[in-house]
């Protein structure tokens, strides 16, 4: 059993659904199947074809890898490329991090008070 061909099978069948979701939303979307470190497969599409905002769901129940330590690595990873990333937990967004400036790249303490990295922008959004 070749176990990487599977789980690619899964995860892009798993991403058909997510596709048509959106889509039955009225979002355009395209899903792609990486292998790697998500990190750097994430930086390298949002560089590959001019990504503007990711959507990323949260952990569920406390499960998964998206916990609130690795969405803030991720949101500045996803910030210094210039692009928005909204996190979504059971159809809700519930953080956006914004896109850093040049101007707030070269300031190390820029956004804290919530209009830069990490934290909510959004009214209602905690």
């Amino acid at each position: 059993v070749d176990v990487a061909h599977e789980l690619d099978e899964m995860g892009a069948f798993l991403l058909s659904l997510a596709e048509d979701r959106a889509r039955q939303a009225g979002v355009q979307v395209q899903a792609l199947v990486r292998q790697g470190i998500f990190r750097e497969a994430l930086a390298s599409v949002i560089a590959e074809r001019g990504v503007t905002t990711v959507v990323i769901g949260g952990s569920s129940r406390g499960t998964g890898v998206t916990d609130e330590r690795y969405l803030a690595i991720l949101g500045a990873t996803v910030q210094e490329q210039g692009v928005e990333m909204l996190v979504v937990d059971d159809g809700e967004l519930v953080r956006r991090y914004a896109p850093v400036t040049r101007l707030e790249s070269a300031d190390p303490g820029a956004g804290e008070d919530g209009g830069g990295r990490g934290g909510p922008e959004a009214p209602g959004i905690a």
